[in-house]
């Protein structure tokens, strides 16, 4: 949701648009440091800790962006970089443990359905993408927005500053919580991996 609504937040609530390109680059070099740090922190944690952490703590940053004057660069790009940083951990835990899923389910039912995790995983993945691209388009117009008329642009600021702040927050919170239901703890799965050496070593 965020990514979608950055050029329209630096072009009309900043008034800068040539920055969006500035904060995209400072977003990507964050979130490679992010994504490096996620396979430690999840070893100290557990995925689903630190699954649930990275969604609370990107929510709070990106939350923070509905006070942040126009003016202050600053802790506009640094609270953008922060959500960013623990943003990056989440792509990062949900491949792997796609991989937990899927021995998960071979313990459970002695087959094994890699291919079939991992393709729902990526349906998920990119029909969330089309459906934040599209809310981003519904809230812009539920404010009046048209890129054709200027004089719509005053009004629709206050939906772009949501866009940025409560709406994607609102989904990283709601997922922390769905998270807190996650089966597969570090000891569930550390148990899995064990019956399954055991199970194959014996076939």
């Amino acid at each position: 949701i965020k990514y979608g609504v950055i050029a329209y937040y630096f072009k009309y609530y900043v008034g800068n648009e040539l920055l969006t390109g500035q904060y995209f680059i400072a977003l990507l070099i964050v979130s490679i440091f992010g994504a490096l740090s996620t396979g430690k922190l999840a070893e100290i944690l557990g995925k689903r800790t630190l699954f649930i952490a990275s969604l609370l703590l990107s929510a709070f940053f990106t939350i923070c962006f509905f006070w942040l004057p126009n003016d202050n660069l600053s802790l506009i790009f640094v609270m953008g970089c922060l959500s960013e940083f623990f943003a990056a951990m989440m792509p990062t835990l949900f491949f792997t443990m796609l991989g937990d899923s899927a021995d998960y389910s071979e313990w459970k039912n002695k087959r094994r359905a890699t291919g079939l995790i991992y393709s729902a995983g990526t349906f998920v993945q990119k029909t969330g993408g089309g459906f934040a691209g599209a809310l981003v388009l519904v809230v812009l117009a539920s404010y009046g927005y048209d890129g054709m008329d200027e004089t719509t642009i005053a009004h629709s600021l206050d939906g772009m500053i949501l866009l940025m702040s409560w709406l994607p927050a609102a989904f990283a919170l709601i997922a922390a919580a769905l998270m807190a239901f996650y089966p597969l703890t570090s000891e569930m799965t550390e148990k899995i991996t064990e019956d399954l050496a055991i199970r194959r070593a014996s076939l």
